[in-house]
């Protein structure tokens, strides 16, 4: 193999590993947002809207929350809380901001710096 293609494949399977794992990007962004989301997500019975799910938690520098206005109230099952936080995570500068999910975009999670 040729070094351009070795140098090539390298570059083009760390980016693939990189893009492919959130947890991973949002950990190496700020540790303390992969703390609170998995200390957040494991209550198993967020609803959105409810008191638990706006007032969060609080790990470090980071507060994680889902706001929202949902009508009925929206569950809110463990693996997309985990999912949907790291995702924004991954995808913000910093790991802090703000998306919308849910049905109608109902349910605002927030990653906000303490």
């Amino acid at each position: 193999m040729k070094p351009f293609t070795t140098i090539l494949l390298l570059t083009l399977g760390a980016a693939t590993s990189t893009t492919a794992n959130p947890a991973s990007r949002c950990a190496a962004k700020n540790g303390a947002i992969q703390d609170a989301i998995d200390l957040f997500c494991t209550n198993t019975h967020i609803m959105v809207p409810s008191q638990w799910a706006h007032d969060g938690l609080q790990f470090g520098n980071a507060h994680v929350s889902i706001r929202g206005h949902c009508s009925p109230a929206q569950w809110v099952p463990q693996q997309y809380c985990v999912s949907q936080f790291q995702h924004l995570c991954a995808g913000t500068y910093g790991g802090f901001g703000f998306a919308h999910y849910g049905e109608g975009g109902c349910q605002e999670f927030r990653i906000v710096e303490a």
